[in-house]
């Protein structure tokens, strides 16, 4: 019991044993197996458990199988008389599955099967539990217990090994790969926006369904690397003037600028489809030029951060046979391109 005690706490300065590293990639590497431990026999046998020493190799197929064969020695004393001893071994070949180990700690269970001599030999079949701890790239510290079962020989009770020791790997260094940071996707680089820039972005902004308009006007798309803020501005047909109650989104744009005084921003005028193309080529212009005068007049910006295009009635949002639809496209778009702080704190 004394010797299971020494093992046991073996085992928790493995667990809680630590090491400023990274884990390691030991794909198609051999290493070397040795422990030390104890070997407890079943009752049946009538001998006394005592020390236990093994060699083995092993290979590693990738990072979570590896195959390995195994030679464990011991000599057990007799129960009744403990200047009597017998000697035994157990020679086996294991499948060994590693945990989750990206990490310097690797748990992992064995299966395997050999041949087990104590007083005769007889086929016999292991499984087990351990842990593997780094120390080095080609160093770790290991803990595991298995148990032994002997077929025929009329013992029907397991025996026990509890081994602590090291497993040296043989290879080229190799830290195994970080997985690849997921690219920021659009909404969450909206989200992102939204929560950091709340108070200047425009009032009611959300994401575009399925990244398109539809009816959905005052919402915003990304095209790449722009964001197209929908101003929600209704004009009356044939006019380009802002009625009053539609300046709050464009101070909110004119409030988002003056967050980032380097972002520039193209305005894109449009019109419905009503009258003839070259008039609403030029009303649409007209109108992307009415938000830029409310962006300098009012919000302070400088008329060299703003370009001005007329779209005339190029990509409707809505259909322009309904009186709905006509005036949803009668509308100004903003593109600007998604502020550099916003990228780099969503990579």
């Amino acid at each position: 019991m004394k010797k299971l005690s020494i093992l046991a706490l073996a085992c928790a300065a493995a667990v809680n044993f630590s090491y400023a590293g990274v884990a390691y990639d030991h794909s198609g590497d051999f290493y070397l197996p040795l422990n030390i431990g104890v070997y407890q026999p079943t009752s049946a046998r009538n001998l006394d458990s005592s020390a236990v020493g093994s060699v083995g190799l092993g290979y590693n197929i990738n990072n979570y199988f590896a195959a390995q064969t195994s030679v464990f020695g011991f000599e057990l004393p007799n129960s009744n008389n403990n200047s009597v001893t017998t000697s035994g071994y157990y020679w086996n070949v294991e499948g060994r599955v590693n945990g989750a180990n990206r990490t310097i700690l690797t748990p992992y269970a064995v299966l395997g099967a050999g041949n087990l001599k104590v007083t005769s030999s007889h086929f016999a079949w292991d499984y087990g539990l351990g842990l593997n701890v780094g120390i080095s790239p080609s160093l770790s510290f290991d803990t595991s217990w298995r148990q032994v079962r002997q077929s025929g020989g009329g013992i029907s009770s397991p025996d026990n090994m509890y081994l602590g020791g090291i497993i040296w790997t043989f290879g080229a260094v190799k830290p195994v790969a970080a997985p690849a940071p997921q690219p920021t996707t659009q909404k969450q680089m909206l989200a992102k926006a939204q929560t950091t820039l709340k108070s200047i972005l425009p009032a009611g902004v959300v994401l575009c369904k399925g990244n398109h308009v539809g009816n959905q006007a005052g919402c915003v798309t990304f095209e790449g690397n722009q964001m197209i803020m929908h101003l929600n501005i209704k004009f009356k047909i044939n006019k380009a003037k802002i009625q009053d109650h539609f300046g709050t989104p464009i101070q909110s744009l004119g409030s988002f600028m003056m967050a980032y005084p380097n972002t520039n921003v193209t305005l894109y005028g449009y019109a419905s489809s009503e009258g003839p193309l070259a008039f609403n080529q030029a009303l649409s212009y007209n109108r992307a030029v009415s938000v830029k005068k409310y962006l300098v007049n009012q919000a302070n910006i400088a008329p060299s951060r703003i370009t001005t295009t007329g779209m005339g009635i190029k990509d409707p949002i809505a259909s322009n046979k309904t009186l709905a639809g006509r005036q949803m496209n009668r509308r100004v778009e903003a593109a600007l391109p998604v502020p550099a702080k916003l990228v780099q704190s969503g990579s």
